[in-house]
């Protein structure tokens, strides 16, 4: 015998079956799924059943289609690459940060830069720039979209290099590799852009960035990352150093387990164990460790980082070496969220170097790429135009 809920029509079983109030109810919720709205797509994710009325039985919420089975393989949130969560609030000094994840993606935080994670699911990572510049060296091929929402711009990818910064309500959006795709009130359509390109939109309008480096797009992506260092007999350290103990951590390890680990380390661990032995007040052995990641993987996308956190320490000491690792930071592909700090930091320490006609080319080079940057003051007083 057939089933008489499976073969009348939906509206006319719930007002067949419950008071008229509740039918409607049950009915409008019913056509809100059926428009597809964004809080029911995400619960659907999440494998979590919509609310259903007392009454209703089994039957009729899968005559109504509102009860979804999340398959045994869905890969869930993305979580740092060591297996802990990640934050939802991500954030970077004087130095930037970078976020290894367990997707074989990377989020990389230009210094004095705030953003928070909005959304993380098996489907969607969404993070919203509140202040600063982040680079996003997304896995191609994943399982999720990424969306990244600063001020009124939204930009969404699947696998791909980019930058976006955020500059008040507006925002500047550059790629490096792959390609994005920017929302904007001020655009009359969704602008697609590709390796080399690059977009600003917001206060000062939308305008194609002069400085777009389209050169560096026929470079080859960087090389697959070294093997990682064999696993060290005791992991105590490490646990210590990811929950921000690194004078713990340095204990374990002493300066001769740091050399010897650093020796055999990929670039993962050799970042670790710089920022070990800088946060924990030794300077000139987090400087050898990250010279060691920054000539040994040069194309890596800590590469950049490091040697930025390298020159802000041999800017006391070694001004000219400093204004050598910052010009390697601007060079690099993957620095794109560390070229206003760069440049400026580049044109003090040539200052301090006593390059002087170097030092007022970088500065005036900076107001012209970054006018209304957070150095641009210091930086119209070296190029003498105050």
């Amino acid at each position: 015998m057939n089933d008489p809920i499976l073969e009348a029509p939906v509206e006319e079983h719930l007002r067949a079956s419950m008071p008229a109030g509740e039918a409607d109810r049950m009915w409008r919720s019913f056509k809100l799924h059926q428009r597809g709205r964004a809080e029911l797509r995400a619960r659907r994710r999440r494998g979590v059943a919509l609310a259903m009325a007392s009454g209703l039985g089994l039957a009729a919420a899968a005559a109504l289609g509102l009860v979804y089975l999340v398959p045994d393989d869905a890969p869930g949130p993305v979580a740092l690459a060591e297996g802990h969560a990640l934050p939802g609030a991500l954030g970077s000094l004087e130095d930037p940060s970078v976020y290894d994840l367990d997707d074989g993606s990377r989020i990389l935080l230009a210094p004095h830069t705030e953003a928070q994670i909005v959304a993380n699911d098996d489907a969607e990572v969404r993070t919203r720039i509140d202040h600063g510049g982040v680079t996003f060296d997304v896995h191609p091929h994943g399982p999720r979209r990424w969306i990244v929402d600063a001020g009124d711009a939204r930009v969404e990818v699947l696998g791909t290099r980019f930058t976006v910064i955020r500059r008040g309500a507006g925002a500047l959006v550059r790629v490096e590799r792959g390609r994005v795709e920017v929302h904007h009130p001020s655009l009359d359509r969704v602008a697609v852009l590709t390796a080399g390109q690059s977009l600003e939109v917001g206060e000062r309008g939308p305008a194609h960035d002069p400085t777009a480096e389209a050169a560096r797009a026929a470079r080859s992506p960087a090389p697959a990352e070294p093997a990682p260092a064999p696993a060290s007999p005791s992991a105590a350290w490490r646990a210590r150093a990811e929950r921000g103990d690194f004078e713990g951590a340095y204990r374990l390890l002493g300066p001769r387990g740091l050399r010897a680990r650093a020796r055999a380390a990929g670039p993962a661990e050799l970042m670790l164990l710089a920022d070990v032995a800088r946060r924990a007040g030794h300077p000139e052995e987090a400087m050898a460790v990250y010279t060691r990641l920054v000539s040994r993987a040069p194309a890596d996308v800590r590469a950049p980082v490091a040697a930025f956190s390298l020159g802000r320490l041999q800017l006391a000491g070694a001004p000219a070496d400093a204004a050598d690792s910052f010009a390697f930071v601007r060079g690099h592909d993957a620095g794109a969220a560390l070229r206003e700090d760069a440049t400026a930091l580049e044109a003090r320490a040539r200052a301090r170097a006593g390059q002087g006609a170097r030092a007022r080319a970088l500065a005036r080079e900076y107001l012209e790429r970054f006018p209304a940057g957070r150095r641009a003051g210091s930086m119209r007083e070296l190029a003498g135009t105050r």
